[in-house]
This record gives C-alpha cells, sequence and structure tokens, in this order.
C-alpha cells in the first residue's frame, strides 16, 4: 500500500471531497462598517491594521465586468458557490457574471467552459452598459475573481488559451497553485480506469442535483485531482506561464480545526506564513467547518502549518500575495449560507468582495 493511498481512508475520500455545500439560511446581520464619508473610510492598506469588525471601503464599481468563477464540486447556484455576492456586487454598480462550469473535471476542460462564458459577459455588459459602441464587445476586458480550482482555470484561460488580451486581472482566493495534499490522496484511489470510471460516474449523478446535465456528465475524477495535485504542480506551473499584461493577485483563508484563542508562538506562524499582512485579529483562530476537519490533517502534511481546510497559504500564492484572512474554505464563498459576519472573528465575505472590487476600480480595472 502506497504512503499516501494509507493516509488517505477510502470512506473519507468521497465524502469529505464531493460533500455537499447546501444549508440553511440564517437571519441577516450587519455587513460591516460602511462609510458615508469618503474621507473617513479606510484606504486599501489600511486594513491590513483593522481588527473587527472589518471597514467597508467606499464602494466603487469596477471599470469592467467581475466574473466570479467556482472551483471544484460547485456551481453557479447562489447557496452552492459566492452566496449573496453578486447581489452584494451589483448593488455597488458593478456588472457581475457567475460561472458555470463542469465541478468535476481537469482544468484544460474547465477553462474550455470558462471561455465561453467570458464572451457572453463581454456581449452581455456591452449591450447593457454601451448598446451604440460596435468595437465594445472587441474592446472589453474582464476581472476573473476565481476561488480554489477555478484560480487555476484563470491561469490557463489566459495563458494557454490566449485570452491575456481579454482579462485584465486575476485574483485568486485560495486556489492550490502549489497544488493540494488531499488531491494527491485521491489519486492513490483512482489511479485504475475502472476506478476512476465508477467514481467519475458517481460524481457525474451527483453534480446533477446542482449544475447542468451536460457538465455533470462530463465528470473526470482523476483528471480533476491531477489539476489539483501538488505532484501535479509543479509541471504546471512551469508550463502555464503568466501574462504581462494581466495583473494577478492572490488571498489566502486561515483556519484551525480548533478555533479560538492563538498562542504567541501561533500568531508569529501565522503572521510569517502571510507576509506580515492579516486582515483581522491573528489570536483569534477561525473555527474550521467539521467537513474540513479530517482532510485538513492530510493538507498539512500532519503539521501546524497555516491553510483553510484544503489549502495551505503558501501554495496559495500566486502574482501580487495580498494577505491572509481568518476563514476556512467554505467561507471564502460564504458557505454555508452564510448571511453575516462569522460571530467569533466578525470577517465577513461580503464584505471582502466589495472592498476587492473597489481595489480593482482604483487600480483602474
Amino acid at each position: 500500500m502506497s504512503r499516501r493511498t494509507a493516509l488517505f481512508p477510502v470512506p473519507w475520500a468521497l465524502v469529505g471531497v464531493l460533500a455537499a455545500c447546501g444549508g440553511t439560511a440564517s437571519e441577516e446581520t450587519a455587513t460591516g462598517v460602511e462609510c458615508t464619508d469618503e474621507s473617513q473610510c479606510a484606504s486599501v492598506d489600511e486594513l491590513t491594521k483593522a481588527v473587527p469588525p472589518f471597514p467597508l471601503l467606499s464602494p466603487k464599481a469596477a471599470k469592467y465586468p467581475i466574473v466570479l468563477h467556482h472551483g471544484f464540486n460547485a456551481s453557479s447556484s447562489n447557496s452552492w458557490s459566492y452566496y449573496q455576492v453578486k447581489e452584494a456586487l451589483e448593488k455597488d454598480g458593478n456588472f457581475v457574471v457567475v460561472s458555470e462550469v463542469e465541478p468535476f473535471q481537469g482544468v484544460p476542460a474547465r477553462a474550455a467552459s470558462l471561455a465561453k462564458i467570458i464572451e457572453q459577459a463581454r456581449v452581455a455588459f456591452c449591450a447593457k452598459k454601451a448598446p451604440t459602441d460596435a468595437t465594445c464587445a472587441q474592446t472589453t476586458k474582464v476581472n476573473l475573481v476565481a476561488h480554489s480550482m477555478g484560480g487555476l482555470d484563470a491561469r490557463y484561460l489566459v495563458s494557454a488559451l490566449g485570452y491575456g488580451d481579454r482579462v485584465a486581472s486575476v485574483t485568486t482566493i485560495s486556489s492550490p497553485h502549489r497544488g493540494s495534499a488531499v488531491a494527491d490522496a485521491v489519486l492513490g484511489l483512482v489511479k485504475y480506469d475502472a476506478v476512476n470510471k465508477v467514481f467519475s460516474e458517481l460524481a457525474g449523478f451527483y453534480g446533477k442535483t446542482f449544475t447542468a446535465d451536460d457538465l455533470a456528465k462530463n465528470s473526470d475524477i482523476r483528471a480533476a485531482f491531477v489539476s489539483l495535485s501538488e505532484e501535479n504542480a509543479a509541471k504546471f506551473n512551469a508550463t502555464v506561464l503568466n501574462d504581462a499584461r494581466v495583473y494577478y493577485q492572490s488571498w489566502a483563508g486561515v483556519s484551525r480545526a480548533v478555533g479560538g484563542p492563538r498562542t504567541s508562538a501561533g500568531q508569529a506562524e501565522v503572521k510569517a506564513a502571510c507576509g506580515g499582512t492579516y486582515y483581522g485579529e491573528v489570536g483569534r483562530a477561525d473555527f474550521m467547518a467539521a467537513s474540513l476537519v479530517i482532510g485538513s490533517t492530510v493538507v498539512g502534511h500532519f503539521s501546524s502549518t497555516p491553510q483553510d481546510g484544503m489549502v495551505t497559504v503558501e501554495n496559495a500564492k500566486w502574482g501580487n500575495f495580498r494577505g491572509c484572512f481568518p476563514s476556512d474554505h467554505l467561507d471564502e464563498v460564504g458557505q454555508v449560507k452564510k448571511t453575516g459576519p462569522d460571530p467569533y472573528t466578525l470577517w465577513d465575505h461580503r464584505v471582502f468582495y466589495r472592498n476587492l472590487a473597489t481595489d480593482l476600480a482604483a487600480r483602474g480595472f
């Protein structure tokens, strides 16, 4: 038995990786401190010094459409990814599209589906914003905001599919740029074609409960986890290069199986991993979702390395690394149906995305 198979029991592999993200919404609560006087609003740099509650910057709409791109085992459904984010961004004047690609496939296939969405987003944006401008669709770019595996799709789209002239920025949130050890562990289970076929068919059947039938049917579990693995990351990064025309930035969530107060040593470890930038009170550790706890031990290679339950901070860094915030891999996109700030850390995913859009606008995107 290989080491990776031994560390990743079969029963948990499918349960943990294919777990549903649905849930029951709680009552709406405050989303942060909204600025009414722009002169009193925090600057983007000042957010690095902020402690909860997190200040909401004076909202500004991004110049280009924002495409919210989901990761593995997700869809455009508001109950599965970026919960309430599209609505929050649109209230600030942004033009927002939420992607819908294969939930269980490798990066090349997902990126090809994403390319179609990008083209549709550009056309829809121009139809709404500049209906009389015949050149709008050819000159309009998009801001790609991608969670988890979606960040790899975004990079592949720009580099391998030649979309550098149509993408203004790529923002990745806890994307496994250097892989996730969970994927390496699962690969030990699906190395045989017959096993992969069974798992892929099961994933496709499950996928039909939350995405289009054709996308769910086109499932390949092994291809997905090859794309997500630490083993494949070096090869991917050597061939999927950044485009100088595109602005790349990244963020990472940090959580812990046992949340609560951090020791001084724990705080120092997190600050070091995050490059000294932590959005919130580093002494308060986020309580990780129960569904991520077992896998988090594999993700961190049984160490205390800062991570979000699926991706380590180090592996999430790409381009301009902006820092960390207190969140596990689900909370980063508002799951399970988060309608307000975390009761302990006070981090609110909707405030984060609204500030992100304002920051893109300030950068001319």
